[in-house]
């Protein structure tokens, strides 16, 4: 039985590189949340010492972890900052996410059901404005062949179930992460999917995920690191197929999925290359990353199998190297 305590000690974890100013905001939205008891932990794999002085000089209260060679490893950056938080409830926002006032009150209520696993809020990108449900909306859906819906700009009256999250405002229960174990390191380079990967292991391990648009983050979509945003990024593109594919392979591997995904859209961006010569590197690159991202489901399967994991449990064991083993203080 898990005990819930009125006012539960929370850990929030911020991935950084190389973005020192937007870390300083990104922090002072934080520690200006009035709930109180929380930590924060900065998980830093920056090229240079200037996140490490902002952190010394302006946030003591701040636990800073270096992560050399972390660059493009958000999964095991995750780990590292599991493994170092103390919080019965563990949230994780992006360094260029802004935090709005009520957000860790608007989250925490969530938990005191032993049965949610995940919580997140409401998440608006630049440009974007909340937006009314109308009933007609579908927030945080994994449809059939992996593809997510997401509307996370939308207002909801009380906190929803859904199938996932947004990775910048995402938070876990302690006891939760004990059962299913960390972040899949499988996932590289743009690191694409990582985070949705989690919330369906949490839900096949009999957990909820919940919606509550209270908890606001301003997400400013900063340019990451060696990986553009546009799909017309070869490297992007590369990585979001091969992480996608892994994704499916590992967890919504149906004929339905593979027609779709595998078959489907193949077919269409071959068809758009003719058109448009320029695009058929892209669907080269396409298909190089379909492929890549079965080779790595086929190598890591045979280990999961040695382990003693199904499939269908799409749990990864919490004693491999880079995945912290948790287990929550407030059980009985």
């Amino acid at each position: 039985m898990v005990v819930r305590m009125a006012s539960p000690f929370v850990s929030v974890i911020v991935i950084t590189r190389n973005r020192p100013q937007m870390l300083r905001d990104c922090l002072r939205h934080l520690l200006a949340q009035e709930y109180k008891p929380f930590e924060v932990i900065v998980v830093d794999s920056s090229s240079d010492s200037r996140t490490q002085e902002v952190i010394t000089s302006e946030f003591p209260r701040v636990q800073y972890i270096y992560f050399p060679r972390g660059k493009n490893k958000m999964p095991q950056a995750r780990n590292l900052g599991l493994r170092h938080a103390r919080g019965e409830i563990i949230a994780f926002i992006d360094d260029d996410g802004m935090v709005q006032p009520g957000w860790l009150a608007a989250l925490v209520p969530t938990f005191l059901d032993p049965t949610v696993g995940a919580a997140g809020g409401m998440v608006l990108d630049p440009g974007e404005v909340p937006q009314a449900d109308d009933g007609a909306v579908s927030i945080g859906v994994i449809l059939p062949d992996g593809g997510c819906l997401t509307n996370f700009c939308t207002m909801v009256n009380a906190p929803r179930p859904v199938d996932h999250l947004r990775g910048c405002n995402m938070a876990f229960a302690r006891h939760a992460l004990g059962r299913i174990g960390g972040f899949d390191a499988m996932y590289t380079g743009s690191n694409f999917r990582e985070e949705t990967d989690m919330f369906i292991r949490l839900k096949h391990a009999g957990f909820q995920v919940l919606y509550d648009s209270d908890a606001l983050v301003l997400h400013l979509a900063a340019w990451k690191e060696s990986y553009g945003r546009g799909l017309d990024d070869i490297k992007y593109r590369f990585s979001i197929s091969r992480n996608h594919t892994y994704f499916l392979c590992k967890n919504l591997a149906t004929w339905k999925a593979w027609r779709s995904y595998f078959l489907g859209d193949t077919r269409r961006l071959f068809s758009e290359a003719l058109r448009t010569p320029r695009l058929v590197p892209l669907a080269l690159v396409d298909v190089l990353g379909k492929l890549t991202g079965l080779g790595a489901f086929i190598l890591v399967r045979p280990i999961r199998l040695l382990l003693g994991y199904s499939r269908k449990e799409h749990v990864i064991a919490a004693t491999r190297k880079g995945v912290p083993e948790l287990k929550s203080s407030q059980t009985g």
